[in-house]
């Protein structure tokens, strides 16, 4: 009961400072400050439904908090309201292109709403979504080649994100397109990021070229 009310205060706080009209940027930090914790209580609970609307709330008068963008299409994402987050998410990508977290999070809904319309179990493999860390969950399906194509754009905006075009070479691999895995594998060898799994790649494809590198790391 004694979180709960000190939830309940900070949605009364929440709401006095949407009311406000325009907001400076101190302002617009302490509205962050206040809905971020109580939309993640809010989660904590499962109800997301209250969760959104602190965001909206918020939102109304820092509209361009794009922390605070992030975080509801979030909320919508784990309520399962895919075609809502997609949405949002695409328009996110739009409005902020250099924010590369809104790309992950586009890649991650894309493969959580495929995994999900599923009545089968494709893999084994445990749903880890980490989007600001930009790792996805790996999955195969219509939109498993979609999401390679958003990561894609990731890397031309940040060429030398390793953990990106390490998930894109397995997807490629997963899809059949060992062109495109040997092309990022390859990149890396460029970049100095040599690891067996790299160099597997590599051999995989052209034999002849690798074999010697290959049969040293065997």
């Amino acid at each position: 009961m004694k979180r709960l009310f000190s939830v309940e205060l900070l949605l009364i706080l929440l709401i006095t400072l949407v009311s406000c009209g325009s907001v400076s940027k101190d302002a617009a930090a302490e509205i962050e400050a206040t809905a971020i914790p109580i939309a993640s209580y809010y989660v904590s609970i499962k109800d997301y439904d209250k969760a959104v609307e602190v965001y909206d709330r918020a939102l109304e008068q820092s509209s361009d908090d794009y922390k605070l963008l992030y975080n509801k299409i979030y909320v919508l994402t784990a309520a399962k309201r895919y075609e809502q987050a997609l949405d949002l998410c695409i328009k996110a990508v739009t409005d902020y292109p250099h924010v590369i977290s809104f790309r992950t999070a586009l890649a991650g809904i894309l493969n959580q709403a495929e995994m999900n319309d599923r009545d089968f179990e494709l893999t084994k493999k445990q749903v880890s979504e980490k989007f600001y860390t930009g790792e996805v969950t790996y999955l195969y399906g219509d939109r498993y080649a979609k999401a390679a194509e958003v990561l894609e754009t990731v890397l031309e905006l940040n060429p030398y994100n390793t953990s990106i075009r390490l998930h894109l070479i397995e997807m490629y691999s997963n899809l059949g397109n060992k062109e495109a895995a040997y092309n990022h594998a390859l990149v890396l060898w460029n970049q100095e990021i040599r690891t067996r799994d790299v160099i597997q790649v590599l051999y995989s494809v052209n034999p002849e070229k690798w074999a010697a590198v290959y049969n040293s790391v065997r």
